[in-house]
């Protein structure tokens, strides 16, 4: 690894500082550590994303080499701003730091792609789903998943679908999650419906207590009843702030 650093001159910014604030703010970073690779001018070339030491010198290996950089994918849409597959690679790398750019160039992908190009239009849609889940937009990207899944079920994007759903498991409408999330399943890679099981449950008891709450809501003036449903609550350790409302509100009926 460290004859892989050697051509490149090293710097490290911390983002609790005043300098390592405005770098962080420059390139977009959001989530830390982010290792960007630039040029001699400071301008972004590309990000590492190896998570061990041989993917690490990999990473940094082909950056050297220009290949497929977020610089070279720049320069392959400027010389063919028709090129859709360089389209739905950069906005992958770029959504997560460059949103707005990201959806331009997903949007434009989408408009220019051909019918037979499925791997990059459920690229770009499952970039697109990210970006409106992100800002708080979730039913519009529930429609966008759904439409992979329904149309290009055999695409990688399909493959992970569910990732994103996990993401908004906690947010989304539960009917409506369980019923996208089963066809996720369906589509996902083996070594990762464990994960999306996991989900499944944690959808299934947001169902529940969201009928636990319309129960207590209709039991209002029948102490027995709100004391069980606290009861039960506390048994399970669901809703436990309204669950002690609910005692409450029983020991006065009662």
């Amino acid at each position: 690894m460290g004859q892989a650093l050697e051509r490149f001159v090293r710097g490290l910014y911390d983002e609790s500082h005043s300098v390592g604030s405005r770098v962080a703010k420059r390139f977009g970073v959001r989530a830390f550590p982010t290792l960007l690779v630039l040029d001699a001018d400071g301008g972004e070339l590309d990000e590492v994303n190896g998570r061990t030491p041989e993917e690490f010198v990999e990473e940094l290996q082909r950056i050297a080499r220009g290949d497929d950089t977020m610089a070279s994918l720049r320069a392959r849409l400027k010389s063919n701003p028709r090129d859709v597959e360089a389209a739905a690679d950069l906005a992958g790398r770029l959504h997560m730091r460059h949103p707005k750019e990201a959806e331009e160039l997903a949007t434009q992908g989408l408009a220019q792609a051909s019918p037979d190009q499925t791997e990059e239009r459920a690229e770009l849609m499952l970039i697109r789903a990210s970006l409106l889940a992100e800002r708080e937009d979730l039913s519009a990207a529930l429609d966008l998943l759904e439409q992979i899944l329904a149309e290009l079920p055999q695409t990688k994007a399909a493959g992970s679908v569910g990732y994103v759903l996990w993401n908004y498991a906690h947010e989304g409408e539960p009917s409506r999650m369980l019923h996208l999330l089963e066809r996720a399943i369906e589509v996902a890679p083996e070594e990762v419906r464990g994960d999306l099981l996991g989900m499944r449950i944690l959808l299934h008891e947001r169902k529940l207590q969201a009928l636990i709450r319309t129960q207590a809501e209709k039991a209002h003036d029948d102490g027995e009843w709100l004391n069980r449903i606290a009861w039960d609550c506390y048994v399970r350790g669901w809703l436990l702030t309204d669950a002690l409302a609910w005692a409450h509100r029983a020991v006065e009926l009662t």
